[in-house]
């Protein structure tokens, strides 16, 4: 609560009703979605897990992928799903409901997942402090920070 200049006061209260979470099957991840599950059974949210596949491309980023691409997405996404599992099973005991959307085969992992924001319409976003990204030591959350940098709606960041 706030108070204005006439004394009176002012209520911020903030109550999401759709919650993203981006998700890639890292320890930071994984607790950003166990908080996104604990956020959307208090305010009765329903929940978005978004995972967002990185293109790996030859060269620094330049040239073709570098292997069966068809079969790596496949993998990718069946190991993902496994990995979603058993927070399926709990958003379901929760009373949640929970979606997942899957973005395969993206050059920028940020503006993909800024983008599914978008589309989604959320109110919240949550994520992990750090990823699997390419760079894992070098930098340190880069989507999480061009995440806070650039949304539109506020982001959770959960170490």
């Amino acid at each position: 609560m706030e108070n204005t200049d006439e004394g009176r006061e002012i209520s911020h209260e903030f109550h999401p009703s759709k919650i993203m979470v981006c998700f890639d099957g890292s320890n930071h991840s994984r607790r950003a979605l166990s908080t996104g599950i604990s956020l959307a059974s208090k305010y009765q949210s329903h929940l978005i897990v978004v995972y967002a596949l990185p293109l790996p491309l030859n060269g620094f980023g330049l040239g073709e992928p570098y292997y069966e691409w068809d079969q790596f997405e496949k993998a990718t996404k069946t190991r993902i799903e496994g990995q979603l599992e058993p927070y399926n099973k709990r958003a379901i005991s929760a009373g949640i409901s929970m979606d997942t959307k899957y973005l395969g085969g993206t050059v920028s992992v940020p503006e993909s997942l800024l983008a599914a924001a978008v589309e989604t319409a959320c109110d919240l976003l949550v994520m992990g402090s750090r990823g699997l990204g390419g760079f894992r030591g070098l930098l340190l959350g880069s989507v999480s920070q061009a995440m806070v940098t650039n949304s539109k709606v506020p982001v959770l960041i959960v170490k």
